[in-house]
C-alpha cells in the first residue's frame, strides 16, 4: 500500500508538473497583459482620470475655511485746535485778575494750535469663512460631465491598448508554433535527404549510378541543411520574442498547448460582424466619449450667460462675542474680455466635428471588418485547397521511394519528392498561420479578440 501510494503521489507530481509546463493561448494572453508596459501605462492613465472625476463630485457644495492673522499697527494723528486755542487763550488773557496774580498763583499754559497723537497696538485674530454656491448656471455639472467623458475616453484607449497587446501576443504565439512546425519539417527533410545521400553513395560505389547523380544529392543535402539551420534560427528568434512578450526568461520546457488551427466552417455573415464592430470597437467608444466632452464644454460655455448666486459668511474666532456676518450674493457678468457667443459657437462646432468623426469612424470600421472578414475566409479556403496538395506530395514520395528501391527512379527524383513534401507541409502550416492572424484581426476589429482561445478549441483542424 505504501508503494502504491508513493507511485500515485509521484504520478500526481509528474502530471502537475506537465500541466504547469503548458502555456496555452489563454494563459499567454494573461501573462502578456500583466507584463505589458503599454497596457500598464494605459491602466494608470484610466486610474488618473477616474480619480480626477472623483475629485469633482463635491463641486457645488459648501466651502468652509479657517484662517488666522497677526497684526501690529501704529497710527499718528494731528488734531488741529485753532481757532479754539486762540479763543481760550484770549479768554484767559482777558480775565480781571490774571491767574498768575491770584493769592495762590496758577500757572495755566497756553493751549497749542495743534496736538500730535501716536497710537500703537498689536495682536492676533482667527477667522471662520464660509462660501456656498447656490446656482452656477450648470457650470459644475458641465465640469463633472467633462471629467466623466475623459474617463470614458481613457477606458476606450485602455481597451485599444489591450487589443493591440493581445494581437501582438497572438502573432508571436502562433509565430512560434509555425517556426516549430517549420523546423520539424525541415529537420525531417534534412534527415531524409541524408539517408538518400548515403544510399546514393553506396550505389555510386557499386557503379549503379553516375557520379553526377551523387553530386546532385550532395547539393540537395547541403541545401536541406541550410534550410534546417535557418528554421532553427527563426525559431530561436520567435521564441525570444514570445518570451519577452509574456515576461518569461525563456520558453525552455514550455509546451505551447494551443496549436495552429483552421475552422473549416465558414464565418457568420459579414453584416453581423460590421454591426458588432460599430457597437464594440474601441474607436466608436472613443468617439462617444468625445461627444460627451463636447456637450459638457457647451454646457460650461452656456453657464457664462447666466448669473451666479451664492451664500457667504464670516466670523471671528474668539470667546467673547465674536463679530460675524452672513449674506446672499448675486453676480452677473455684463462685460469682460471674453466673447461668450464665440465660445458657444466654438462648442457647437466641436459637436459637429464629433458628428463627422463618428460618420468617418463607422465607414472605416466597416471597411476594416470587411477586409479582415475576407482575408480570414480566403485563408480558410486556401488552407482547405492545400489538403489535396499534401495528399499528392505524400503519395508522390511513397511512389518515388518504391521506384528507387526497385531501380526505376534516381536518387535525385527521390530527394526532389522529399523536399517537395517539406515545401507543401510548410506552406500548409503557413496558411493556417495566416488564417489565425486574419481571424485575430477580425475579432480585434469587432472588440472580441478575447474569444480567440475559445474558437481555437472549437476548430475542426489543428497543426499538431
Amino acid at each position: 500500500m505504501k508503494v502504491r501510494a508513493g507511485l500515485i503521489a509521484a504520478g500526481f507530481v509528474l502530471c502537475t508538473g506537465a500541466h504547469a509546463a503548458d502555456l496555452d493561448l489563454t494563459r499567454a494572453l494573461q501573462l502578456a497583459q500583466r507584463h505589458s508596459g503599454k497596457l500598464g501605462a494605459a491602466a494608470a492613465g484610466t486610474e488618473q482620470r477616474r480619480e480626477q472625476a472623483e475629485a469633482t463630485r463635491g463641486l457645488g457644495g459648501p466651502v468652509v475655511s479657517i484662517g488666522a492673522i497677526g497684526y501690529a499697527f501704529e497710527k499718528r494723528l494731528a488734531i488741529p485746535l485753532e481757532p479754539y486755542a486762540s479763543q481760550i487763550n484770549g479768554l484767559i488773557g482777558n480775565l480781571p485778575i490774571p491767574p498768575s496774580q491770584l493769592p495762590i498763583p496758577l500757572d495755566i499754559p497756553t493751549l497749542p494750535n495743534s496736538v500730535n497723537l501716536r497710537l500703537r497696538d498689536e495682536g492676533a485674530s482667527g477667522l471662520l469663512l464660509g462660501f456656498w454656491p447656490l446656482y452656477m448656471g450648470g457650470r459644475f455639472d458641465g465640469v463633472r460631465d467633462l471629467a466623466k467623458g475623459r474617463v470614458e475616453e481613457s477606458v476606450a484607449e485602455e481597451r485599444q491598448s489591450g487589443d493591440e497587446v493581445a494581437a501582438t501576443l497572438v502573432e508571436r504565439y502562433f509565430g512560434v508554433q509555425l517556426a516549430r512546425k517549420a523546423l520539424q519539417v525541415r529537420v525531417a527533410a534534412r534527415d531524409g535527404v541524408a539517408k538518400h545521400l548515403e544510399t546514393a553513395k553506396r550505389m555510386e560505389a557499386a557503379g549503379l549510378i553516375a557520379r553526377v547523380e551523387r553530386l546532385q544529392a550532395d547539393v540537395a543535402f547541403d541545401q536541406a541543411r541550410r534550410d534546417a539551420a535557418k528554421a532553427a534560427n527563426d525559431l530561436a528568434l520567435a521564441e525570444s520574442a514570445l518570451a519577452r512578450t509574456t515576461g518569461q526568461e525563456s520558453l525552455a520546457g514550455l509546451d505551447l498547448a494551443t496549436p495552429l488551427f483552421v475552422d473549416a466552417r465558414p464565418l457568420p455573415a459579414l453584416a453581423d460582424y460590421i454591426a458588432k464592430g460599430e457597437d464594440h470597437h474601441p474607436g466608436m467608444a472613443t468617439v462617444r466619449a468625445k461627444r460627451t466632452q463636447a456637450q459638457a464644454l457647451n454646457r460650461i460655455d452656456e453657464g457664462g450667460h447666466k448669473p451666479v448666486v451664492y451664500a457667504f459668511g464670516t466670523s471671528e474666532i474668539r470667546s467673547n462675542k465674536p463679530d460675524w456676518i452672513v449674506g446672499l450674493g448675486v453676480n452677473f457678468v455684463l462685460i469682460d474680455g471674453i466673447d461668450r457667443n464665440a465660445l458657444t459657437r466654438s462648442s457647437l462646432a466641436a459637436e459637429r466635428r464629433v458628428d463627422e468623426a463618428e460618420r468617418q469612424a463607422r465607414e472605416d470600421i466597416a471597411l476594416l471588418v470587411e477586409r479582415n472578414h475576407r482575408r480570414t475566409e480566403q485563408a480558410r479556403v486556401s488552407h482547405e485547397a492545400m489538403e489535396s496538395q499534401e495528399a499528392l506530395a505524400r503519395e508522390y514520395l511513397r511512389l518515388r521511394e518504391k521506384s528507387f528501391s526497385e531501380g526505376l527512379s534516381t536518387a535525385v527524383d527521390l530527394i526532389d519528392a522529399q523536399l517537395n513534401l517539406a515545401k507543401v507541409l510548410t506552406e500548409r502550416a503557413q496558411a493556417a498561420y495566416d488564417y489565425d492572424l486574419a481571424l485575430s484581426a477580425l475579432l480585434q476589429s469587432v472588440g472580441e479578440i478575447d474569444r480567440l482561445p475559445e474558437m481555437a478549441r472549437a476548430a475542426s483542424w489543428r497543426v499538431e
